[in-house]
């Protein structure tokens, strides 16, 4: 199939064209396609069904160090559900929306505290454009879900670096879920040595 990249950082975009061969992956460097070194969104547009995921690399300093993967998400929502999310000590917790419209988007956030605390904050996404809100800056230290309304169709992501329990340095990364739902499965999970397992739910 032929693919087309659309990058944005800023005020910029650039695109470029790629060729997947049949039943085969290709990897694309976007650091060497883009003529930039900042926050970068992607569009993708392929001729025919693909897949596709993000891998992100890093050495941030302040003990942050290691990789996250997410994975892409087909269609823009005006809303965006996240049940994980925590600011304690060793973590930074960010939200990323990309506005991938021609209007501007008013976006509301709720972070809605494990005891019940909410606390609300409205933010302007310009067109083809990134904001990134960084929570620490934001809440007290403890856990938070994050629920966002848009006023247009826009994608957002929640990552958070950490340093858990002292020893542990990496991330994790996710696309924020449009619609609660009753069912949820989860293929990957080990309770075994050296592990630690959580689940986060928000009703």
């Amino acid at each position: 199939v032929s693919l087309t990249a659309r990058y944005y950082s800023g005020q910029e975009e650039v695109s470029r064209d790629y060729t997947v061969p049949p039943r085969q992956r290709v990897s694309i460097s976007v650091g060497a396609d883009v003529p930039w070194q900042d926050d970068t969104s992607v569009v993708l547009d392929a001729s025919g069904p693909v897949a596709a995921e993000r891998m992100l690399y890093f050495n941030r300093g302040n003990g942050y160090s290691g990789g996250s993967l997410s994975r892409s998400v087909s269609e823009t929502s005006r809303t965006h559900f996240f049940s994980e999310g925590t600011v304690r000590p060793g973590f930074e917790e960010y939200i990323a929306v990309f506005n991938p419209s021609a209007a501007a988007a008013h976006v509301e956030m709720e972070l809605r505290a494990t005891a019940g605390e909410v606390t609300e904050t409205g933010f302007e996404v310009a067109p083809l454009s990134r904001r990134t809100l960084r929570v620490n800056d934001m809440v007290e230290g403890g856990d938070y879900a994050a629920v966002l309304v848009s006023s247009v169709p826009v994608t957002a992501e929640r990552s958070e670096y950490f340093v858990y329990q002292d020893t542990l340095t990496g991330s994790h990364c996710t696309s924020g879920t449009a619609r609660p739902s009753s069912s949820w499965f989860f293929a990957e999970g080990t309770t075994r040595g050296c592990f630690d397992s959580y689940l986060s739910v928000l009703n």
